[in-house]
């Protein structure tokens, strides 16, 4: 059996919905709709866990559709996790930058103790790079170490945005939209 057999099927079923210029594949992991099926979750976590460095100490997401990703991951790996959220708290510390993505934006706040801890990003989608570059802007500023940045379905080439920001970015599937379609490479 394929180690990503389920998910390779469900991308069968995703729509592409256009937001602008942008085309924008919806799915389970990367939306949360129309169902997170159990056994599709469970594949790709197992996938991203095994693929976790050793000496890594906290999980990184963003909001939203990261945390049941990196929750699973978790789950797997014993490791702890924080998310940047889309809202403020005002926490001591509390880091912001900018998120641009290629349908819209944000900012995030990270308010977690990641001074001198290792760190591996979860993320659902990589296409412009912005959450993946606003994540580590934060995390750098608050001293942390990126070992990894581990996502489900990249619809770039990820070895410029690795080389941009000097971390080994791994993905699960690379894939592309053509047409109506979400095709893998």
């Amino acid at each position: 059996m394929d180690e990503l057999e389920l998910l390779r099927a469900s991308l069968a079923d995703s729509l592409i919905v256009s937001k602008g210029e942008y085309q924008y594949f919806v799915h389970p992991l990367s939306d949360g709709v129309p169902l997170v099926e159990a056994a599709i979750l469970d594949e790709a976590a197992a996938a991203l866990a095994a693929r976790v460095p050793e000496g890594s100490e906290i999980l990184v997401t963003a909001e939203a559709i990261g945390l049941p990703l990196t929750a699973a991951v978790t789950l797997r790996t014993g490791l702890p996790y924080t998310t940047l959220r889309k809202r403020a708290y005002g926490l001591p510390g509390e880091r912001i930058v900018t998120q641009k993505t290629g349908y819209g934006g944000a900012e995030l706040h990270l308010n977690a103790p990641v001074e001198g801890r290792r760190v591996t990003i979860i993320d659902d989608v990589l296409s412009t790079g912005g959450t993946l570059r606003a994540m580590c802007s934060a995390l750098r500023a608050a001293g942390a170490t990126i070992d990894r940045v581990l996502i489900v379905f990249s619809k770039v080439d990820p070895a410029e945005l690795s080389a941009e920001l000097d971390v080994p970015i791994d993905i699960l599937l690379q894939v592309h939209v053509e047409g109506a379609k979400v095709v893998i490479d």
